[in-house]
């Protein structure tokens, strides 16, 4: 008995089902930002006269590199202005900073109401309970371009000469879509575990070294590592749960 031949386009359109029902499979399997993230270079803005902002920046670029990213600092002003004010050098797409002198770019109103108190509060001989670091943080998640994350601040501190006075912890913000969720986990950890003796350390040895791409490096493969095994807050890209206020 003979068989009939399958008509070509039919085969055809058999095809065409597989490839559009894979397609669907892979765009909704997995890590949603993993496609995007893959494909980007990551350019970590940061300033380069402020040497434990330029630690802190070197950490986040080795780490990224250690998971297979390609990533580079970019050593330029992360805030340029206009006639309108001023904003977040697009030249990079991954910032290192702090929370106040965040905030004060993104939303001065806001930055100047919050000083008030804040300064009001350091002054008191019997401060409040509030906690300003948190709600210098809320407010900075309220200010993201819708296009920005960012990772629960550090307690760590610097950007001492920044104005309004805030509280200045350390902190990354980053395109909303650039890391996957490993990437982002890791960057989340190292802010939360880092410390100020840490940073301070680190900088001060690259400053007498030279070379802070070799002392950030050996300090991950020790200290740093160890932090990556922590069990914390692993995506950390809205809201705020901190519970300790700035000192």
């Amino acid at each position: 008995m003979r068989r009939c031949a399958r008509p070509a386009h039919a085969i055809a359109g058999v095809v065409l089902s597989a490839m559009l029902l894979t397609g669907c499979s892979s765009q909704f399997d997995g890590d949603p930002y993993a496609d995007n993230a893959k494909r980007a270079p990551v350019g970590i803005m940061v300033d380069a006269s402020e040497t434990d902002q330029v630690v802190l920046a070197e950490i986040f670029r080795q780490e990224l590199i250690r998971q297979g990213r390609e990533a580079s600092l970019v050593r330029e002003d992360i805030f340029q202005e206009s006639k309108s004010g001023r904003y977040l050098n697009p030249n990079g797409n991954f910032y290192v900073g702090c929370t106040g002198a965040f905030l004060s770019v993104l939303n001065p109103g806001e930055a100047r109401e919050i000083s008030k108190d804040y300064r009001k509060a350091q002054q008191s001989s019997q401060p409040g309970g509030e906690d300003y670091l948190a709600r210098t943080h809320i407010a900075l998640m309220s200010a993201l371009p819708g296009d920005l994350a960012a990772v629960e601040p550090s307690s760590a501190t610097g950007c001492e000469d920044a104005e309004p006075k805030l509280p200045e912890n350390f902190v990354a913000l980053y395109q909303d879509d650039l890391l996957d969720r490993e990437e982002r986990q890791s960057i989340a950890s190292l802010t939360k575990f880092i410390t100020r003796k840490d940073i301070s350390e680190l900088a001060q040895e690259a400053e007498q070294k030279g070379d802070v791409a070799k002392v950030v490096r050996t300090w991950l493969h020790g200290s740093g590592t160890k932090m990556l095994d922590e069990e914390g807050d692993s995506d950390s890209s809205g809201g705020s749960d901190l519970t300790g206020g700035s000192k």
